[in-house]
């Protein structure tokens, strides 16, 4: 039985031109089964942090260091950009409330909820904010419509 490799195309952005990059199906598999384990080690180091450092300061460590980051990344690649005038507000709403207030709730519940069950608190908080939305704005929903918003 011969086996053949699939590839995946996959965009690598190196110092501000787009390359196009073959990875093979089990490439792509294996960062996949990284950034899950990635994603839950997080939780448990985070939960062992908790332990010794304020939940607040945690996150605003963690921020700090992924800010960073991403400053020097985004440097390094020529594609640091200047928002608009009109942008600020949509980026102040998105930095308070998913980034800011989700890790300052996530931190502190994991002072207190076992790392599992905050994991699952944590990544279903996404299916609330469809219906959440529906009830906190003006717009009136007809029945199956608050899944397009």
């Amino acid at each position: 039985m011969a086996s053949t490799a699939s590839a995946i195309d996959v965009q690598i952005a190196p110092i501000g031109d787009l390359v196009m990059s073959r990875l093979t199906k089990s490439e792509a598999l294996l960062l996949f089964a990284f950034v899950v384990v990635a994603w839950g080690v997080n939780w448990t180091v985070t939960k062992l942090i908790v332990m010794h450092v304020p939940p607040l300061w945690t996150a605003a460590i963690r921020t700090g260091i992924g800010a960073l980051t991403l400053l020097a990344m985004l440097a390094v690649s020529q594609q640091i950009k200047i928002p608009k005038r009109g942008d600020i507000p949509v980026i102040l709403a998105i930095s308070l409330f998913h980034m800011v207030a989700f890790a300052a709730l996530m931190t502190t519940g994991l002072k207190y909820v076992p790392v599992g069950r905050s994991i699952v608190l944590g990544y279903t908080t996404s299916l609330w904010v469809a219906p959440g939305h529906g009830c906190c704005s003006r717009r009136i929903y007809r029945r199956g419509k608050w899944l397009e918003s």
